[in-house]
């Protein structure tokens, strides 16, 4: 493994789990902040003016987070990577996301599903319903 990979692969096993919770919590709230300004901007029904407002104040600030979270986290790496280390953990980063988002788009277009909506029954293909409870003991 060459030295930049080790740093690489150091730094992101001692990456603390939060900023990556935090990145999940948040793009999951702007996953909904998108979909429900798509309801509500449905042609042909009038959209709820302040429901649409709080929503894109919502997206916005929504942003501002993730780009806090991201400062946060070069903040922290700036600790035990060089400024090249970074830029090359970045880039591959970027990359990375790049490489997901084409698949899923890829994926969308095989199953004939447009941006952001999903198939129909709100599941993706494959995936079962909901985890199924086993009665306690006792209770039958």
């Amino acid at each position: 493994m060459t030295p930049i990979l080790l740093a690489l692969t150091l730094a992101l096993v001692q990456q603390p789990a939060p900023p990556a919770d935090t990145r999940r919590g948040l793009m999951r709230q702007q996953v909904e902040r998108r979909m429900a300004l798509n309801d509500q901007m449905q042609p042909g029904v009038a959209a709820n003016s302040d429901s649409v407002r709080k929503l894109m104040d919502g997206l916005q600030g929504g942003r501002a987070e993730m780009l806090k979270v991201e400062q946060d986290e070069d903040r922290d790496m700036a600790g035990y990577l060089t400024p090249v280390q970074r830029a090359r953990y970045q880039e591959m980063r970027r990359r990375f996301l790049d490489r997901v988002n084409e698949m899923r788009q890829e994926r969308r277009e095989r199953r004939g599903v447009g941006p952001g909506m999903r198939p129909q029954g709100g599941r993706r293909p494959g995936q079962a319903p909901g985890p199924q409870r086993r009665p306690r003991r006792g209770s039958i």
